[in-house]
């Protein structure tokens, strides 16, 4: 077994958490951290792993209630989360990485940046929002979680939440409906609640001066493509539109989302190139 390998999976402890993340990559390159979507996992961010991993230390974890790092055991919010994500990186010997976040691990990355921005080295933010969820998405989230605690994670839901997210046709759908039928309900709505708590960041993006892209699936289901523009004009950022994107269009869409950060990277390397 070789190094790479030997540190492929493993736990960190955190506080009162013990985190699950996975890593690969050259342990003295830049470092990227992949925090993933309510309701996914690690594993969302597979595509990128595998394009950046041979330059970049590439590290992809599993937040509070998600993948190996398991049920929440308590409310939380994504100003902890934040720190979960700092944490981990100092856990590793890190001051700081790129973080990628989609969705609610935009939620998390942008929070890192607010609290903690030296420890953000850029921003790639993928399907994701500063504001509050709207009504009509909330109402979603509960229609999602009274099902699920009542009948439980019967075919329908779970075709329902993969077209939400991976859009109609994409071919791995199962692997994730099989994932949430081995997920209990009522330890998930810590993580329901805090995606419904979170505080609006809106008027604090001004705050932010770090190097930001902005990536968004034009299908998104969720969370409408202008959202992504309004964030990338907050930010001075640019925007990339993933033509027929979904929610999760690092998985459904990995080619144009893997050029956007590639020139994003290559852009942040020549800045350290031309000091």
């Amino acid at each position: 077994m070789d190094a790479d390998d030997q540190r492929a999976t493993r736990f960190a402890t955190i506080g009162d958490q013990r985190i699950h993340y996975e890593e690969s990559g050259p342990e003295d390159a830049p470092a990227l951290l992949f925090s993933h979507g309510l309701f996914l996992d690690r594993r969302m961010f597979a595509p990128q792993v595998a394009a950046f991993s041979e330059r970049y230390r590439c590290i992809a974890w599993d937040q509070r209630g998600h993948g190996l790092t398991g049920e929440a055991t308590g409310p939380f919010t994504f100003w902890d989360a934040a720190d979960d994500a700092v944490g981990l990186l100092h856990s590793l010997g890190l001051d700081r990485a790129v973080h990628v976040g989609l969705s609610q691990g935009g939620f998390v990355a942008l929070r890192v940046a607010l609290r903690r921005p030296d420890a953000v080295r850029g921003l790639v933010l993928i399907d994701t929002l500063a504001r509050p969820d709207p009504a009509d998405n909330v109402a979603g989230y509960e229609f999602v979680m009274k099902v699920w605690e009542r009948h439980g994670m019967v075919p329908d839901l779970a075709d329902g939440l993969a077209e939400q997210l991976l859009g109609a046709d994409f071919d791995d759908a199962a692997l994730w409906k099989e994932t949430w039928s081995k997920m209990r309900p009522e330890p998930f709505r810590h993580c329901v609640q805090a995606v419904l708590d979170r505080d609006d960041l809106v008027d604090r993006l001004g705050e932010l001066d770090v190097p930001a892209l902005v990536i968004h699936g034009e299908a998104d289901a969720g969370i409408p493509a202008d959202e992504g523009r309004a964030l990338a004009d907050a930010l001075g950022a640019e925007f990339v539109l993933v033509p027929g994107g979904a929610h999760v269009c690092s998985l459904t869409d990995p080619a144009p989302v893997n050029a956007a950060i590639e020139r994003f990277l290559a852009s942040l390397d020549a800045r350290v190139a031309s000091t």
